[in-house]
């Protein structure tokens, strides 16, 4: 077998596999950070090195992991999830609202991974560092399934127009907060997966008709749903009386994954709220972004 066969059907490495990484000798932790994309976060010191506390979470596909040939597919892709306080857990930074930040709580400790920390490992030497010691952990469900769209919307976002938006997210900075509360699970996660729009035009324009959309999961109560529904109609309310904006006459506000349409979906698309996060001064993300 290949190593990353071994790697996926030996260790039960996949997308969404955690190790801790004191299991890794921090001399060699410290020469995994040469993989990361960009140069000024490669060098070691308190800030972007891999702590003892931090988690290494696998956002490689199971198919590149389980590659047959080494050669064609040579590392696997990790995460690093470092421990933080309570005070600097943000809601902007969970459930994929922030393509640059994701915080996750495992046992009642939260962690936040920084998409500039990702790094890269050789499928052979990670194999040969965990086959002595494959205390190989699985995050649950609602964090295994965010993982992938977490680094997917970085390359799948649509710039909504200026004008649009600086109508919009004065009334996201008001309401949004209350969705997210109505939504929440109380154990990991939302019931909401993602919020969806339609335009008329993406151009910059005087005038947009418009539509929202929440998908929700497939085991949200019904009483939820309803409360979902009333608030993205609030917000879409809103839109049209402070900004003049015309609602689709097809608005139905939000609707179950397993009731919803691939085709009915395709009309849309995905909310950015990269703002919500950047509203909390994530410096860390550099100008360019």
């Amino acid at each position: 077998m290949s190593a990353g066969q071994k790697l996926f059907r030996e260790l039960g490495i996949r997308q969404g596999s955690y190790i801790k990484a004191s299991l890794i000798p921090e001399d060699i932790r410290n020469t995994w950070i040469d993989s990361r994309t960009q140069a000024n976060f490669r060098d070691v010191n308190k800030k972007t090195k891999i702590v003892e506390s931090s988690l290494l979470v696998v956002t490689s596909q199971d198919c590149d992991i389980a590659c047959s040939n080494d050669d064609l597919d040579t590392t696997v892709e990790l995460a690093i999830f470092k421990p933080i306080k309570n005070k600097q857990v943000f809601a902007g930074n969970q459930f994929v609202k922030s393509v640059r930040k994701l915080q996750i709580q495992l046992e009642g400790e939260w962690f936040e991974a920084k998409v500039e920390y990702i790094i890269t490992i050789s499928k052979s030497s990670l194999y040969e560092l965990l086959n002595t010691n494959p205390e190989v952990f699985l995050l649950p469900d609602v964090y295994r399934k965010s993982i992938p769209l977490w680094r997917a919307n970085r390359y799948l976002r649509t710039a909504l127009p200026d004008a649009f938006n600086n109508a919009l997210i004065p009334i996201l900075n008001d309401l949004l907060s209350e969705l997210e509360s109505i939504s929440r699970k109380e154990i990991n996660g939302s019931y909401i997966r993602s919020l969806y729009i339609w335009l008329d035009t993406l151009e910059e324009v005087e005038q947009y008709n418009f539509e929202f959309f929440a998908l929700t999961t497939e085991d949200t109560p019904d009483d939820t749903l309803s409360e979902i529904q009333d608030s993205i109609e609030n917000i879409t309310l809103e839109l049209v009386e402070r900004a003049g904006y015309r609602e689709s006459d097809d608005s139905i506000y939000a609707g179950r994954d397993s009731a919803t349409f691939v085709s009915y979906l395709t009309r849309f698309v995905s909310i950015n709220l990269d703002y919500v996060s950047l509203a909390k001064n994530d410096d860390d993300t550099g100008p360019q972004l």
